[in-house]
């Protein structure tokens, strides 16, 4: 139960990454006589963290510049003060060993409940109060901030606000930190899900075979197009799902408005390269079944749907019987298979927000806001956002640290330590 009596010198609002990361940065600065506390909505601090990276928290990257956020020279000073490797270095002072795979960072111990774990032993050697289902529903100042949930109040001389965006609303990620800052001034610009799947039409999802191989991963290349321009392009995994398309090239490319995206499965043959290594392969098996063409290059579903994508039928034929036209065909849909898209997938299956609070209303240097001295934001929230493999946590690791620090440089010093 929370003492409305007590005065905080800092309250975090929101118990995810960069709130938990807020909160250990000002009570780092504050000391032992420092009260900060964080107040979480749901039962538990780091609920959404412990589903990142598929469970296993993907926490950063080795290869994190500014220059991949959608806002950089706002990232770039948070990161001059609060840089990814300081983070690293901090994770592995307090014991967190790591393991890294094509850049990508992660737990050594392969599971997010090892990084939760982290958050929470530090901030209980730093006396933070932690308050799980304390859902802030208002925030008004008047010299002193009140924040009123249904289980009680809260006051705080310095307030942060780290309560995420409107991505995966089934973690605790509502929106709801949108609507306290708009109410004491701030803007917030258009929302939008990121670092999601993509929509093929409902009425062309059976057509396309979508619903064959839901499920199915292949490697490649993905090219986004709205009326046939090139809007952007990614390399890597791709995943078939019953709605259309997922995988990690896709949630890069979730950001733009395409309609249409051709998948190209053999990205290191060119045209002319890939027909004359059909010819030939048409040529070694001739005499197997046709539907026996791609086994050792696709799994048999893909290649059963790249021939129906262009009505070659499998019946009563054998694979040299492949004529020209239909070779030239497959080596066409191989290079540029077409899935028509229409948006990403809501906010249920979206990894971070696009859009949040509006970064002119807010202090690089400090996190600070303009409007309202003494409130802070970091993470989610704000207006930043990065691409896919541990880009968005370090945001919030690093916004986190420095709002913290700010908050609690900006009251009296205490034994700090």
């Amino acid at each position: 139960m929370v003492d409305s009596s007590i005065v905080f010198d800092v309250a975090v609002v929101g118990g995810g990454a960069a709130g938990m990361m807020a909160a250990i940065g000002a009570a780092s600065r504050l000391g032992i006589d420092g009260k900060v506390a964080v107040l979480e909505g749901g039962q538990r601090v780091g609920r959404k963290l412990l589903a990142t990276g598929n469970g296993r928290c993907n926490y950063s990257n080795k290869n994190i510049t500014a220059k991949a956020y959608n806002r950089p020279d706002f990232v770039r000073r948070i990161f001059q003060a609060c840089s990814p490797e300081d983070i690293m270095d901090r994770f592995t002072k307090s014991g967190l060993m790591t393991e890294e795979e094509e850049g990508r960072l992660y737990p050594a111990s392969g599971t997010a409940s090892s990084m939760v774990d982290i958050l929470r032993l530090l901030m209980e050697e730093k006396n933070v109060s932690v308050y799980t289902e304390f859902k802030v529903l208002t925030m008004r100042w008047d010299g002193v901030f009140r924040l009123s949930s249904p289980s009680g109040m809260v006051q705080a001389e310095k307030v942060i606000l780290a309560c995420g965006g409107k991505a995966a609303p089934q973690l605790g990620s509502d929106g709801s930190g949108y609507k306290l800052a708009e109410n004491l001034g701030h803007t917030v610009t258009a929302l939008n899900p990121g670092l999601a799947g993509v929509k093929c039409p409902a009425a062309q999802q059976r057509q396309l075979g979508l619903p064959s191989l839901n499920g199915l991963h292949v490697t490649g290349t993905v090219s986004l197009y709205r009326q046939e321009k090139l809007l952007a392009q990614e390399a890597g995994e791709i995943l078939f799902r019953e709605y259309g398309l997922s995988g990690i090239a896709v949630f890069q490319l979730s950001r733009y408005d395409g309609d249409l995206i051709l998948l190209d499965l053999l990205p290191k043959y060119s045209m002319p390269d890939l027909f004359t290594e059909l010819q030939q392969r048409a040529e070694r098996l001739s005499g197997r079944p046709l539907e026996e063409f791609f086994t050792g290059v696709f799994q048999k579903m893909v290649g059963a749907q790249l021939m129906k994508a262009i009505h070659l039928e499998l019946e009563d034929r054998d694979c040299g019987s492949l004529t020209k036209e239909e070779l030239e065909a497959l080596a066409g849909i191989i290079k540029g298979w077409p899935f028509p898209v229409e948006g990403a997938v809501g906010w249920q299956n979206a990894q971070v927000t696009l859009g949040g609070l509006d970064l002119d209303e807010f202090n690089p240097l400090t996190m600070e806001s303009k409007i309202l001295p003494g409130l802070y934001a970091a993470g989610e929230i704000l207006d930043v956002d990065g691409p896919c493999g541990g880009f968005n946590l370090q945001w919030a690791w690093s916004s986190g640290l420095l709002a913290g620090w700010s908050a609690a440089r900006s009251l009296k010093p205490r034994n700090a330590g």
